[in-house]
């Protein structure tokens, strides 16, 4: 039978042994059949949906094999939420909600992709093998009144989102994936087996106030910061592994380094080249470069993923303003950005070179594009033509010719040249 959502689908097979690419687009409810409140069941192989702007409260909710429920509106479960067929797909969109009053099981190979708010009300658990809980950031928000327990080779991916829970327990091969500012706040870790943290990009962190109990090395990435508060204990500080651990630690979250863009530059010709540095940023980031005019304009420059950006002067839309630098994550989110006043002033004149011309002559305007006309010694036009390029002049009488460029209404200086 046909997949529903076969993208999504695709993400059912993961064994994070590494973070995975980004999360896809979140799927809408156009179009979608309103799931029956009375009846909650979707068959094999499709999908219902709850509409944005409903609320249905249920207590039992049957996902079939590959089918697949979007919740744009809010659905509430009066008791625990279990999902146990194969396939079978639970999405929260940005604007959706999820509460559920007791418990959420993800059993055999089933997953929630969290884009909205959930609620729990006792356990978060994993427990069939390659289950997957995806939270996703920015709009992602996670609060677990029990305790979250990743079990067998199952996953929970905590992109970018603050996660409460009393407590996170890794069992078996269970991974947890951590990237982009993540941070999960709790008052007991415990990590058995090979059940690991990997931190797919940025800086990440766990906060927690109770125990530690690490029966295995809990992680291999110095990007991962623990915040072990005052009072707090772990039975086996060297199964932190490369993780950076700040013990007697109050700030929570806030253990994260903090981001920080320099941005700066110079004129170098015709053009703006612009340089930054960034602390603590993604090594995979992309950035961002715009221009910000006085009257609040944003005209967009480019992308790049290096540390540097040249823009030629005739492309930048005014004399003064703000180059913006904006830092964008594996998902294409800003993080932080800088800005760097500029003041320049264009070149009103034609670059004439040579000008003692035996076949070709370069004629530059660096404010953009220009039409020039060519003139000979008695004023009459003898060419006509757009300047930034050659002219192929080999065809012409020896003599004494000028050339005058005109570019937004306004009239350059002539320039003259001589054809021996």
């Amino acid at each position: 039978m046909t997949r529903v959502f076969s993208l999504l689908s695709l993400l059912l097979g993961i064994i994070v042994a590494q973070c995975p690419p980004p999360a896809p687009p979140p799927p809408t409810c156009d179009g979608c059949i309103p799931l029956n409140e009375k009846n909650p069941i979707v068959p094999n192989g499709q999908r219902r949906c709850v509409p944005a702007g409903q609320t249905m409260t249920i207590s039992n909710l049957d996902l079939g094999k590959d089918a697949v429920l979007i919740v744009c509106g809010t659905l509430i479960v009066d008791g625990d939420l279990n999902l146990n067929n194969n396939g079978s797909q639970l999405i929260i969109s940005p604007g959706g909600s999820l509460q559920v009053s007791a418990s959420v099981n993800l059993n055999s190979q089933t997953s929630i992709h969290n884009y909205g708010a959930i609620t729990v009300g006792s356990h978060l658990q994993l427990n069939g093998a390659n289950s997957l809980f995806w939270n996703i950031g920015p709009s992602g928000t996670l609060t677990v009144g029990g305790n979250i327990n990743v079990n067998a080779s199952a996953s929970f991916i905590n992109d970018g989102t603050t996660i409460q829970a009393t407590s996170l327990t890794l069992n078996g091969n269970a991974t947890v994936c951590m990237r982009n500012g993540a941070c999960f706040s709790l008052t007991h870790l415990t990590a058995n087996g090979n059940g690991n943290v990997i931190v797919g990009g940025g800086s990440t962190a766990i906060s927690y106030t109770g125990s530690a109990t690490l029966n295995g090395q809990l992680t291999n990435s110095n990007n991962l910061y623990v915040c072990q508060a005052p009072g707090a204990t772990v039975n086996n500080p060297s199964n932190w592994g490369n993780a950076t651990v700040v013990t007697n630690c109050t700030s929570g979250c806030g253990v994260l380094p903090n981001q920080a863009l320099t941005v700066s530059g110079a004129v170098e010709g015709a053009s703006l080249r612009v340089r930054w540095v960034c602390t603590n940023c993604p090594a995979e980031a992309a950035y961002e470069v715009s221009v910000l005019t006085k009257d609040g304009k944003v005209h967009l420059l480019g992308l790049t993923h290096e540390n540097q950006y040249t823009v030629g002067l005739g492309e930048l839309p005014a004399k003064e303003g703000y180059i913006q630098v904006v830092v964008l994550d594996g998902s294409g989110r800003s993080s932080v950005r800088g800005l760097m006043p500029y003041a320049v002033e264009r070149d009103e004149k034609l670059l004439v070179y040579p000008t003692v011309v035996e076949r070709e002559v370069q004629v530059v305007y660096a404010g953009g594009a220009v039409e020039v006309e060519l003139y000979d010694g008695y004023g009459r036009l003898m060419r006509r033509g757009a300047g930034n390029q050659a002219w192929d002049l080999s065809d012409l009488p020896k003599g004494m010719y000028v050339l005058v460029g005109r570019a937004e209404e306004r009239t350059l200086p002539p320039v003259r040249i001589v054809k021996p």
